[in-house]
C-alpha cells in the first residue's frame, strides 16, 4: 500500500472540506501525498436513445471545453495542500467520478479515498450518488466528509 490519499473534488463546498480533511490526515500520517482527482460524467442516458454519434461528439467537445477550467480548479486545491506542507498531485479524466477515483486509487496504491458526502450534482440530499458508488465498489477504505 502506498502513502497516497486520493480525494475527490468537484467544486462543491463539501469537496473542498474533503481536501482539507485529506490534507490533515496526510500530515498526521507523515510522508504522505494527496492526489486531488476529478471525473466528469458522460451523458450515457442520451447515448441510449439512438443519437449515439452526435451525443458522443458533443460530450467530447464539452469535455475539451471544460478540461482547462477543471484542471485549474483541482490544481488550486493541490496548491492549497502543498501550502500546508503536504505533497500533492492531480488527476482528471472523463468518466464516472467514482470510477475515476477508484482507478486512480488503484494506480497509485492509495491507502484511502476521501470524498464529500454530497457533490455539486443534482442529488444533494444525505449521501450523493458518487459517494454511494464509492462505498459499494472501493477496495480501499473511504472517508466521507459531511457538509
Amino acid at each position: 500500500m502506498g502513502n497516497v490519499i486520493v480525494v475527490g473534488y468537484d467544486g462543491s463546498e463539501v469537496s473542498g472540506k474533503a481536501v482539507d480533511v485529506a490534507t490533515g490526515l496526510a500530515k498526521d500520517i507523515g510522508d504522505c501525498e494527496v492526489m486531488v482527482t476529478c471525473g466528469m460524467h458522460q451523458p450515457a442516458s442520451l447515448i441510449d436513445i439512438g443519437r449515439r454519434d452526435e451525443v458522443l461528439f458533443q460530450a467530447e467537445g464539452y469535455w475539451q471545453e471544460m478540461l482547462p477550467h477543471v484542471t485549474e480548479a483541482i490544481e488550486r486545491q493541490a496548491e492549497k495542500v502543498r501550502a500546508a506542507g503536504v505533497k500533492a498531485g492531480t488527476a482528471c479524466t472523463p468518466g464516472d467520478p467514482a470510477d475515476v477515483m477508484i482507478k486512480v486509487a488503484k494506480d497509485v496504491e492509495a491507502r484511502l479515498i476521501v470524498v464529500g458526502s454530497t457533490g455539486a450534482g443534482l442529488l444533494a440530499e444525505m449521501l450523493g450518488s458518487t459517494t454511494l458508488r464509492l462505498l459499494k465498489k472501493s477496495q480501499v477504505p473511504v472517508v466521507v466528509v459531511n457538509k
